[in-house]
């Protein structure tokens, strides 16, 4: 999917001046790195005596959210799968303004500035010129994320050896096309090739709206995938015998992310029977490839069978999952992790297979419907003159007739969080023809509220809870004509359910993505377990970020003792019992995201803790 960004605000452009009308912005952090660093005591990797081989190879496509380790030694970039538009294998290393704990860094503005850097590790690249060593990466401008480079603004390469300083040897700069291109670099020099070589990448940017402070935003967005140095190598094949995955699966269902499981088991119309998986064949020959999924409650993986995949093609299989997601009657919450695989005909299924080979997909049933992916892209709002009662609204439907208890919201922070005095007013209206129609809910003042978290959403509960039993619109009425600036996704398409209201008049918008803004249905929300007392006792819980294990100790034996893990949206999503000072606990089939212990003896609350989850 091509996403068309429409920049028309210029730095020196006050915002009253604009004439009203919506707009798409830039974000200004990362809130999942910014979680991570305060979870985390972050060490930067050391520059040791043992020199890599070739050799070197790195697509990004291990589900970390800093390089790999044992071979870059720097944390700068941003490593994920959703910035990368079209990228030749599953994840791509984004560069941007932002520092490597999130958030833009101190020395922002209009003016280019050294922003993010890769190095990599020692290399032994002690080869004659004739070994034909070749140096091979893609590079995007811009992608799904933000903005694309402005004219100043550059992505560079530098190669170092020895004592010999750093000399660029290519760069790119502000170019209008956004496809991944490849770049193949012969590495014929003598100066180069010595057993002491490095490499690496950096960026300059600069920061859009730098003299508004809710139009501060990252931008500037690079992303680089496929980086490969080796001898032996022929020019222009910079992908040569290997099969891939292209992207993460997106949703499960037609029109949703996720939705209510009591929705869902009383309506499967959202119930979708074959899901696309896209993947590609850069070998010259043709592969036969086995296809398998796991779905996390099953205890066997699902054979797809065998299918001969042409050279040098890109093919999609349609996943049939009719009987793959159960319901489990009366569950509130249910989280599945889903693994789409490909292996080579003949290899045993317990091999290991690489992470490029791997899809993964968490389809989540919680208490609210989502067309978001949780990941916000850029921010979208409306501003200029005129816009002080502008409404925005955003279309959903109901597949059980329910009580809307509350409306989720992440707006992306902004500097010194200039916007949370920017006041509005929460809106439901009911559904007509031509977009909202009769307002049925509207509360007094609110502001836009941010947290520091992988599930970063905000729950605006309502006074007064609706009945709904079909379509309606959930958003804001504006007090200010400033830009509100609320998450966008840009990985999912809901332009046909947003509409804005600007000259008394209902609009469509015209910008792909989706907001992220979120009803909330059910009986009662959740329980807040962060303001609960607890008692003076010693915790120890390890590792934590957690892969698929953790363990719990305590500093004296618990008698009649319960351990409740709780999501981010304070759904109860594990329970286990404890009768000792010890516990382990299975963590593989929760998501990836932020959770919430808390330990009670004879119900009384001992302990709380928080728990991240990286699998």
């Amino acid at each position: 999917m091509i996403i068309k960004f429409i920049l028309i605000l210029t730095i020196s452009l006050l915002i009253n001046s604009v004439f009203a009308q919506p707009f798409l912005t830039g974000v200004s952090g990362n809130t999942i790195l910014i979680n991570y660093c305060k979870t985390h005591n972050l060490v930067s990797p050391k520059s040791t005596d043992d020199t890599l081989k070739l050799p070197f190879f790195d697509d990004f496509a291990k589900p970390t959210i800093y390089p790999n380790n044992e071979l870059w030694l720097d944390k700068s970039v941003f490593v994920n799968t959703n910035f990368g538009d079209n990228p030749p294998s599953i994840g791509v290393a984004t560069f941007d303004a932002l520092n490597y704990k999130g958030r833009l860094h101190d020395n922002v503005g209009s003016n280019a500035f050294l922003s993010d850097t890769l190095t990599s590790k020692l290399i032994n690249l002690d080869y004659l010129p004739s070994d034909s060593v070749y140096f091979s990466f893609f590079y995007q401008a811009r992608g799904l994320a933000g903005n694309a480079p402005e004219v100043q603004d550059s992505l560079i390469l530098e190669f170092k050896t020895g004592n010999i300083n750093w000399t660029t040897v290519w760069w790119a700069v502000y170019d209008t096309t956004h496809d991944f291109k490849e770049v193949m670099i012969p590495i014929t020099d003598a100066i180069y090739l010595k057993n002491s070589f490095q490499f690496r990448f950096k960026n300059y940017a600069s920061v859009g709206g730098n003299s508004l402070p809710a139009w501060s935003y990252n931008s500037d967005y690079w992303n680089i995938d496929y980086i490969y140095l080796d001898t032996a190598r022929v020019y222009n094949i910079a992908i040569d015998d290997y099969q891939c995955m292209l992207e993460n699966n997106h949703s499960f269902l037609k029109n949703y992310s996720e939705m209510p499981a009591s929705h869902y088991n009383f309506d499967k119309s959202e119930e979708n029977h074959k899901i696309k998986y896209h993947y590609k064949n850069y070998s010259n020959t043709i592969i036969n490839m086995n296809h398998r999924f796991i779905v996390s409650n099953y205890s066997a993986s699902i054979d797809l069978g065998n299918e001969n995949v042409d050279p040098n093609s890109t093919i999609d299989i349609m996943l049939p999952f009719d009987s793959v997601l159960y319901q489990q009657p009366g569950a509130d919450t249910i989280e599945y992790k889903i693994k789409f695989y490909l292996r080579d005909k003949g290899n045993n299924i317990d091999d290991y297979y690489k992470q490029n080979d791997t899809a993964i997909y968490f389809q989540n049933f919680y208490n609210y419907y989502a067309y978001d992916d949780g990941t916000p892209e850029s921010g979208f709002g409306l501003a200029g003159t005129g816009t002080e009662d502008a409404m925005l609204a955003y279309k959903y439907f109901t597949y059980k007739p329910d009580s809307l208890r509350a409306i989720q919201m992440y707006f992306n922070p902004t500097r010194n969080n200039y916007t949370e005095n920017l006041p509005f007013y929460l809106t439901v209206w009911d559904i007509d023809e031509g977009g909202p129609n009769n307002i049925i809910y509207q509360e007094s003042t609110s502001v836009p509220i941010f947290k520091d978290s992988l599930y970063q959403f905000v729950n605006y509960k309502l006074k007064t809870p609706l009945f709904l039993t079909d379509s309606f619109y959930i958003g804001w009425k504006q007090i200010e004509d400033e830009l509100l600036n609320i998450g966008f996704d840009n990985n999912t398409d809901s332009k046909n359910k947003t509409y804005y209201n600007i000259d008394g008049s209902w609009t469509q918008s015209t910008f792909e993505g989706s907001l992220m803004m979120r009803p909330v249905f059910g009986k009662k929300l959740p329980l807040s377990i962060n303001n609960t007392k607890i008692s003076n006792i010693d915790i120890n819980i390890y590792p934590n970020p957690a892969n698929n294990i953790i363990n719990i100790e305590f500093d004296k034996i618990i008698n009649n003792g319960e351990i409740n893990i709780y999501n981010s949206t304070g759904y109860l999503v594990k329970k286990e019992y404890l009768i000792e000072n010890s516990k382990t606990i299975n963590l593989s089939d929760l998501n990836n995201g932020l959770y919430f212990i808390k330990i009670t003896e004879n119900s009384n609350i001992i302990a709380s803790k928080k728990v991240l989850v990286i699998h």
